[in-house]
């Protein structure tokens, strides 16, 4: 684990927490926070559509990234390479105190550009806070590959400690080291685009 890693992402089953454990953090150190979420409508427990939630629009539609067709669950590599580019860029120009990637998987395998920003921000942006999927797909491969990328499992049943460990890590990478300011309601824009797609 690097010292002082420009990322940190948790990886688990689904259902495991890992969503929750970030926002737990961003409430409880009060991160304004920018980047993305790419929340799921399921039915009958499987994947039927995934969307792009920039945590900076939340008001926007969020565009579709990946849709059932004939039966399987395809990207729409376009919205990558456009839409997800934009999220990114704009992150980087607007620097919060961290930007989120939740989450990064299969989806975005043939994204190039997406997938070079999505390294391009882990170099150059402010602290990164995601979510990888479990797998070998190429994008979660080359970010766990990197020397300056911290990677944690969350389990159900240490949720709460494996989330204690993240927020002590987080607090210890952010301005004044170390100190925990009391717990305040979580910035909206990541509250709103959380509730309005669980």
């Amino acid at each position: 684990m690097p010292d002082n890693p420009s990322a940190i992402f948790l990886t688990g089953y689904v259902g495991s927490g890992k969503t929750t454990a970030i926002e737990q953090v961003i409430q409880r150190l009060s991160l304004v926070t920018s980047g993305f979420l790419t929340p799921s409508l399921r039915e009958n427990g499987r994947v039927k559509e995934v969307r792009l939630v920039s945590l900076r629009e939340t008001l926007k539609p969020a565009p579709l990234l990946a849709s059932i067709e004939s039966g399987q669950l395809l990207p729409h590599v376009d919205v990558f390479e456009n839409e997800g580019v934009r999220v990114l860029q704009d992150a980087l120009e607007n620097q919060a105190d961290c930007l989120i990637m939740d989450e990064l998987g299969f989806l975005e395998t043939k994204a190039f550009r997406f997938r070079a920003m999505v390294h391009r921000c882990i170099n150059e942006g402010p602290l990164v806070l995601g979510v990888l999927k479990r797998g070998d797909a190429p994008l979660p491969s080359s970010v766990v590959a990197r020397p300056d990328v911290t990677v944690m499992e969350m389990k159900k049943a240490r949720r709460n400690e494996i989330t204690s460990s993240l927020l002590a890590l987080v607090s210890s990478l952010l301005p004044g080291e170390g100190v925990l300011p009391k717990p305040i309601r979580a910035r909206p824009c990541f509250r709103t685009a959380v509730m309005k797609y669980r």
